[in-house]
């Protein structure tokens, strides 16, 4: 038992979208693979650098200068430094952004470090140490991780489904075509006349009305020839018959059985004439 739709459209419509999801899953991973991972992955790369980079610039200063530079990283950089006077026990949510962040900041910096969010802002903060300092710097997520092109993805998505809908749409009118053509052939081995498709639309379907529709006439034609030439033949046998039947009634003959037995044969023949002209 085959699991393939009855109809033309419907294994049109499973063979389009097999072919659909596929090209779809295929151009989605090629995008993932090639664009997005890697512009993730440059982003949380460069804020590593930068918060690296703050927390170094920080060490280095002078600390009468550390307080305006913090306030500069804030207002230019969105970026929060100061040293940590409490801990902050609530790690911040796994993503993948977070683990390429703490990959790239293990490998700029040496440490093993881990995310942590505060209870009282938006922040995602960074523990580091340099030079006997114990820092923290935090920065908005949202600045700096890379989301995935939901819009991008949205708009090729629509034109991927509008696409499959003038598919399908077409390979509906084309099956509603053959399906009439088929209701039409039906008909026609009937011996009757069917309504005459409409010679319209594309060429292939146009040629294949105007084809049927030539047929459906040359039929008709012909169940009309053969109906009057049954008729014909019929009507004109009837006449001989009649003078036959007339004939034996005057006939005299001393054997009536002979006689009987004819007039018997001349019905039977009537009788297949009638018949004939019935059918």
């Amino acid at each position: 038992m085959t699991l393939l739709p009855r109809t033309l459209f419907g294994r049109a419509a499973l063979a389009l979208l097999a072919i659909f999801l596929a090209v779809q899953g295929a151009a989605f991973y090629v995008v993932w693979k090639t664009t997005v991972e890697p512009l993730r992955a440059r982003s949380a790369d460069d804020l590593a650098a930068r918060i690296a980079l703050a927390v170094q610039t920080w060490v280095e200063l002078p600390p009468a200068t550390r307080a305006d530079y913090e306030i500069e990283l804030s207002l230019r950089h969105n970026l929060e430094l100061g040293r940590v006077t409490a801990e902050l026990p609530e790690a911040a949510p796994e993503s993948a952004f977070g683990d390429l962040l703490e990959a790239a900041l293990h490998e700029r910096t040496g440490q093993r470090v881990r995310l942590k969010r505060s209870p009282d802002s938006d922040y995602t903060w960074v523990e580091l140490k340099f030079a006997d300092h114990l820092l923290r710097v935090g920065f908005e997520r949202v600045r700096y991780e890379l989301k995935a092109p939901l819009a991008a993805a949205g708009v090729f998505l629509a034109g991927g489904l509008l696409t499959l809908f003038a598919v399908l749409l077409l390979a509906r009118r084309m099956s509603r075509r053959l399906a009439a053509v088929a209701r039409s052939a039906l008909i026609v081995g009937q011996g009757r006349t069917p309504e005459r498709l409409p010679e319209a639309g594309a060429a292939e379907l146009r040629d294949l009305a105007v084809a049927f529709n030539r047929m459906a006439d040359e039929v008709q034609t012909l169940l009309e020839n053969r109906t009057v030439l049954l008729s014909g033949i019929s009507h004109d046998l009837r006449t001989p018959i009649t003078r036959l039947r007339l004939a034996l009634s005057m006939l005299e003959s001393e054997d009536g059985d002979l006689v009987r037995r004819m007039e018997g044969d001349l019905a039977e023949m009537g009788d297949l004439i009638t018949e004939m002209l019935d059918f």
